[in-house]
C-alpha cells in the first residue's frame, strides 16, 4: 500500500522527536499510537467531504 503523505509526515516527525529521547519500546508504541490516532482524527473530516463531493 502506497504511503500518504499525511503518514509519511507523521512517521518523519515522531521519528525526529524520539530520537532526543530515551523512552521504553511501550512508551514509544503509545507516542506512535497517539499520532496515528491524531493523524486520523485531522484527516477524517477532509476526506469525508471530497467522499461525498464525488459521489454526488
Amino acid at each position: 500500500m502506497k504511503e500518504t503523505h499525511a503518514k509519511a509526515v507523521r512517521r518523519r516527525e515522531v521519528s525526529r522527536a524520539l530520537a532526543g529521547m530515551t523512552l521504553s519500546p511501550e512508551k514509544e508504541e503509545a507516542i506512535e499510537r497517539l499520532s496515528r490516532s491524531l493523524v486520523g482524527r485531522l484527516l477524517r473530516g477532509p476526506v469525508s467531504k471530497v467522499g461525498a463531493r464525488a459521489e454526488s
